[in-house]
């Protein structure tokens, strides 16, 4: 029974996998069509197919099979250009309003799928019943939908915090995910979903990675206090990020793969840089070590997807899927460690302005001190008699009032005033006066 059981379940995973396999033709010389392609060895597509850039045409053989069901062959990749698919060497036309290029198919005969690249020779697909197809689709918005929502609402709190409390590091936090965000909906085709050309596209593109380099240097100076411990690297970072400005322009215009590869390699060591300036500062509090933990997901998988897969590698199968959730990892860790950072400062500033109410106390109580000293060395002159005089001139009362209040005549008092402008080298009552309140 057991035996019987072990059959069945190898005949049902052989019966699965027969109706998904996918075959591959690398036709080097491009020297195939749809008439004559059918006359060469295809062989059985085992892992993902990643080449480095090259002119070469890849053809797909979709076995034919017996079922009246229709099928979607459809390559996950946005790189992809003069993708056609034959059936009995007729043109099977692409489906529409589609993220990624896709091809509906019935499996009376053989279905032959070409594709090329100026890019990377990278073309993960999929091959599944069209209600499946469907399916797969729909919970696949649904998620970008839930990841691109979700961020949306963290770049708002963070714009309006960086309003409200005037702290910087919000206000590049939330253009750095803007930017994220955008590359993201790039790299899931939902450009095409909407028919965008591929031209602004590429210019959307070049224009995402541009900003990804400034507005994380920007992001992670402010948020590690960069320009306080690492004063001269600010500088460094601007003539890179010129330099990716002026590389992506000469892209745009002359379409040389080389210059595309050297964007990405610069514009992820520019991140790695930063990343490394956390390690660097990863005893000073925790929210830098938060930092280094959460970003280095989102690092090192971009590096793996838009740098080593240019050159035909990849270390961990990086694809926009997982990629999306080292983003989403890394959003909500990020959110936390700035959350840190912000307690942190708090406390910091809390305790900055006790010290600054206390050693302004201090300095007050310095400063009648002082101003007691002052008066003390101004009038330290005058006699007993003529300081009595001196105070009855600064209250404003007049000689005659001075005289009946001290039982002195008037000619004394005036004896007396005529001593005091001489002493403290004033000339009438109103310097007098000015001298008192300057000393208080």
């Amino acid at each position: 029974m057991s035996y019987k059981l072990l059959l069945f379940f190898l005949f049902l995973t052989t019966f699965i996998h027969a109706q998904n396999e996918v075959y591959f033709f690398k036709d080097i010389k491009n020297e195939y069509s749809e008439s004559t392609i059918a006359s060469v060895n295809f062989k059985l597509v085992e892992k993902v197919i990643l080449e480095k850039q090259t002119d070469a045409t890849f053809w797909f053989k979709i076995p034919a099979y017996q079922t009246e069901l229709k099928y979607i062959f459809r390559i996950n990749n946005i790189r992809i250009n003069k993708s056609r698919a034959f059936q009995n060497s007729k043109e099977i036309k692409e489906m529409p309003n589609e993220r990624y290029v896709a091809f509906k198919l019935d499996r009376t005969a053989p279905v032959y799928v070409r594709v090329n690249s100026e890019f990377a020779a990278y073309y993960p697909f999929s091959l599944e019943k069209e209600s499946v197809a469907n399916y797969s689709e729909k919970i696949q918005l649904i998620i970008n939908s839930f990841y691109y929502g979700f961020a949306f609402l963290v770049i708002i709190y963070c714009f309006f915090y960086s309003y409200f409390f005037k702290d910087d590091a919000y206000l590049y936090y939330a253009l750095l995910l803007s930017v994220l965000s955008s590359g993201f909906s790039v790299m899931d085709g939902m450009w095409h979903f909407f028919n965008i050309n591929d031209q602004i596209i590429d210019f959307i593109i070049l224009l995402n990675i541009i900003f990804l380099a400034f507005f994380s240097s920007k992001f992670v100076s402010s948020f590690l206090r960069l320009d306080y411990y690492y004063p001269k690297l600010k500088r460094y970072m601007y003539l890179l990020v010129l330099l990716l400005a002026l590389l992506a322009i000469l892209f745009f215009f002359l379409r040389i793969h080389t210059i595309f590869i050297f964007i990405n390699v610069l514009v992820f060591l520019i991140l790695f840089i930063y990343w490394f300036t956390g390690i660097l500062l990863f005893k000073n509090n925790i929210y830098t070590k938060i930092f280094v933990f959460a970003y280095v997901t989102l690092l090192f998988s971009g590096i793996d997807f838009f740098v080593l897969k240019n050159f035909g590698y990849s270390l961990f199968e990086t694809n926009p899927a997982n990629m999306k959730i080292g983003g989403l990892i890394q959003i909500i860790v990020i959110s936390i460690a700035v959350l840190c950072r912000e307690k942190e400062l708090r406390y910091a500033n809390y305790f900055m302005k006790n010290e600054i109410i206390k050693y302004a106390t201090e300095q007050a109580q310095i400063s009648i001190v002082t101003k007691d000293e002052i008066k003390k060395d101004i009038l330290k002159n005058l006699s007993i008699r003529e300081r009595e005089v001196f105070d009855f001139i600064t209250s404003q009362e007049s000689n005659k009032e001075i005289a009946n209040t001290l039982n002195i005549s008037v000619n004394t008092v005036k004896f007396h005033v005529k001593n005091i402008y001489e002493k403290l080298d004033i000339k009438s009552r109103k310097e007098a006066i000015k001298l008192e309140e300057s000393i208080h």
